[in-house]
């Protein structure tokens, strides 16, 4: 699971972004052929806050060697920062992260690529009730900004 940073809003278990990550997680094995048994979570940011949008360029320390080992070994990926963080970071967090390499990686391993949608459409698990997990689909699902600012 990749997000966005983690946030100041933890109880002794886990946040209520993360219970809904599971009860996602749950509700997919219910109906596909592929079964995940857990999850690890990873964030662009790895500064605690209770809103991305205080975080500034240089709290992005996202690494896209742990993006590239993790797909070259056939693992899946599931991004759950939802399209508001795409449409209305700074275009300089935009560049840092949605690189040419970023979304070359993306493209080319698709396949193993999930995102949490609400309608079908991508969405952050803590906007939207009931999110689901669904697999990346390039020409419905915009997952980083289409063209690079």
């Amino acid at each position: 699971m990749v997000g966005i940073n983690p946030s100041a809003k933890q109880n002794e278990f886990c946040d209520t972004t993360n219970l809904k990550l599971i009860n996602a997680l749950l509700k997919f094995n219910e109906t596909s052929q592929t079964k995940f048994k857990g999850y690890r979570l990873t964030n662009f940011s790895s500064k605690v806050a209770s809103e991305w949008k205080k975080l500034g360029v240089a709290d992005y320390d996202f690494e896209l060697k742990f993006l590239e080992k993790w797909l070259s070994m056939d693992k899946p990926i599931c991004f759950f920062y939802g399209p508001y963080f795409i449409n209305y970071s700074i275009n300089a967090v935009k560049n840092k992260i949605f690189t040419v390499e970023f979304r070359s990686l993306i493209e080319a391993h698709k396949e193993n690529i999930y995102i949490t949608t609400y309608q079908d459409e991508f969405a952050h698990p803590s906007y939207k009730p009931n999110v689901e997990i669904v697999k990346y689909n390039p020409t419905k699902h915009k997952i980083y900004p289409e063209n690079k600012e």
